[in-house]
Order: structure tokens, then C-alpha cells, then sequence
């Protein structure tokens, strides 16, 4: 690691909780990255209140980005972005787009994000548009689900630069080494899909990776891929859908457990209970990663908490280490 100072934009207005969670989960990355500044984006009172919360040994590693106001979920986008140049969203971008930043972590306004990524930092050659790739657990571990929100839909070719996208950003963060990649469909056949999807399969045949065919939805989480492609729309509902499910089944085996005598509700039961709920847990894995932009940028749920708040901070941090950009263009310039 360089002796150079990390220094992470936190979008310190984005988001439901983050204005009170913040100051907790900066203190918890402080502990455990010993180089790291953050560069909050925020209001003078409210970063004169995080950084006076924070121990005295680390708010030298606090620093400010002059914020107003935060773009609102009901906004649109692109227009806030235009519109309200001091949003804590915008100048945190500024922040990366100028280099005083290396990083950016927003749980904001997912479009607003996009779209100052998109506007201030441009695309990576070679990228039509960008997309968001979330780490999602399966049998195997963990794989990539790619798009989950950055498009409401996407052309066969920008579907094919996920897939070229993913499949580097698998093998750099995830450590796979040939990434299996299947492309979401309503069933396996090649006739399967309407005529977008079709057009998609014949391009990701002719690929330079290693591609399983159509996946259906039963397939996202068993493990047969370790990188499914699909239209953002999508990716977002079944990540929102797996995490809702997920979330009812262990809270109600909870609550049964609670009221049961019997052996099954043990110290051991409770253990495993427990443990499986972390690893499916979204706050554990932070923010997904806004791939096709020039710059790190990771942008996460609107109800994050401080576990994914600081899990977001160290993905950051981590990330910066893997020299992911440079591949990816050398790889988009391929196609």
C-alpha cells in the first residue's frame, strides 16, 4: 500500500439514516485504516457535529466538503444535479472529479448519483453506459449481479459491456479466476426472450469470457454463475426481493425459536442462525460498485445503516488497491 493518504468522499446528506449513522461507522473505519481521511460532504453545523463526536485522535482525519442541501429521492436526477451544484451528491463528486478525492461512497439518490457520475467524471472509453454491480451470496460464496439499478433498460451492446465489465471486476474484487457468466432470461433455451434478449445471447457468444448461456431466476443464487447479466429494472427488484425474503424467513425462524422449549432453540442453533443471517446480510457487503464511469465510485441502499456505511468505507479503500480501471479499459477497448 502507497504511505499516501486515502482520502474517500462520503456523501454525508444522502440517504435516511446516514446523517446520524455516520459519525459511528467513520470512527469504526478510522480504527481499522490507519491512512485513511474521510472528506465528508455536508453542512458546516452538521460536520461540526460529527467531527466533535468523534475521539480526539481521529478528527484530524475528518475533513469538510462545502454542502447546502441533499438531492431528495422524489427529484429528478439529472435536473437536481443540474440545478443544485452545492447538493452534498454533487460536490462530492466534484471532489473525485478533481482528485482532492480518490473515492466516493453515496447512499443518496441512486440516479442523482449516476447521473453526477455519468456528467462530472464521463464514461470509460469504449462504455455506452454504466452499471451497478452488486456482490450477492450464493451457494459458492458470493457472485455479481449486474445491472441493479443504474438503467431501466439496456440495449444488447451496453448488456454486453456489463458482461465485459463483470467479468474483470469478479476476478479483481471477487477473486475468480474464470468467471462463469450467464445471462438472465426467462428460461435456458436460445429461443427463450424477446428479440433484445436474443440479440444479447448471440453477442455474449461471440465474447472473450467464459459464457454458461440463458439463466432463469432460480439460478441467480445457487451458485451455477458466478456473474448474471441483466437489465437494471430487473437486477434491482430481484436484489430488493431476495433481501426482503431473506429478511422475513430469518426474523420469523427467529421468532419461532423464541417461543419454542425445544433443543432446537440452543446456544449452537442460535450460532448458525445468527451466522447465516451476517453473510446474507446487505449492510455486511456495504454499496455496489458503478462500473463504466472514470473514477470508484459505490453507491448503496437509502436505508443503510453504520454496518454499511463503514463496509462501504473499506470497500473504497480496498478497491483503490486493485487497479481495477486500467484493465477495465484495456478490456472494453477489446470489444
Amino acid at each position: 500500500m502507497s504511505s499516501k493518504a486515502t482520502r474517500i468522499a462520503l456523501d454525508g446528506l444522502g440517504g435516511e439514516a446516514v446523517p446520524e449513522e455516520c459519525t459511528a461507522a467513520i470512527s469504526e473505519f478510522f480504527k481499522e485504516n490507519s491512512k485513511a481521511i474521510v472528506c465528508l460532504a455536508t453542512t458546516a453545523e452538521h460536520f461540526k457535529k460529527v467531527k466533535s463526536n468523534l475521539p480526539a485522535d481521529q478528527q484530524t482525519r475528518l475533513e469538510w466538503i462545502e454542502a447546502d442541501c441533499r438531492v431528495e429521492f422524489e427529484e429528478s436526477p439529472v435536473a437536481a444535479i443540474k440545478s443544485k451544484k452545492q447538493s452534498s451528491i454533487s460536490v462530492a463528486t466534484d471532489a473525485l472529479q478533481n482528485q482532492h478525492a480518490q473515492a466516493l461512497v453515496s447512499f443518496g439518490h441512486t440516479g442523482a448519483a449516476v447521473a453526477a457520475a455519468r456528467l462530472k467524471l464521463g464514461l470509460l472509453p469504449g462504455a455506452s453506459t454504466a452499471g451497478l454491480a452488486a456482490i450477492i451470496p450464493n451457494r459458492n460464496g458470493f457472485g455479481l449481479l449486474m445491472d441493479v439499478g443504474a438503467n431501466l433498460s439496456c440495449k444488447p451492446e451496453q448488456l454486453y459491456q456489463f458482461a465485459l465489465m463483470a467479468d474483470v471486476y469478479s476476478q479483481k474484487s471477487l477473486g475468480i479466476e474464470k468467471p462463469r457468466i450467464g445471462l438472465l432470461n426467462i428460461g435456458s433455451e436460445a429461443t427463450k426472450g424477446d428479440t433484445s434478449l436474443q440479440a444479447t445471447r448471440e453477442l455474449f457468444q461471440k465474447g472473450d469470457f467464459h459464457f454458461l448461456g440463458n439463466v432463469e431466476g432460480g439460478q441467480v443464487f445457487d451458485g451455477a454463475a458466478d456473474v448474471i447479466v441483466c437489465s437494471g429494472m430487473t437486477g434491482n427488484m430481484i436484489l430488493k426481493s431476495a433481501e426482503s425474503l431473506a429478511n422475513m424467513l430469518f426474523e420469523s425462524l427467529k421468532e419461532k425459536l423464541e417461543h419454542s422449549d425445544s433443543s432446537w432453540s440452543n446456544t449452537k442453533t442460535r450460532w448458525v442462525i445468527s451466522s447465516l443471517a451476517s453473510r446474507h446480510d446487505p449492510e455486511s457487503r456495504g454499496a455496489s460498485r458503478l462500473l463504466g464511469v472514470r473514477g470508484l465510485v459505490l453507491i448503496g441502499h437509502g436505508n443503510a445503516r453504520r454496518e454499511a456505511i463503514c463496509s462501504a468505507l473499506h470497500r473504497a479503500a480496498q478497491e483503490l488497491e486493485l487497479g481495477l480501471q486500467a484493465t477495465m479499459e484495456a478490456r472494453l477497448a477489446q470489444q
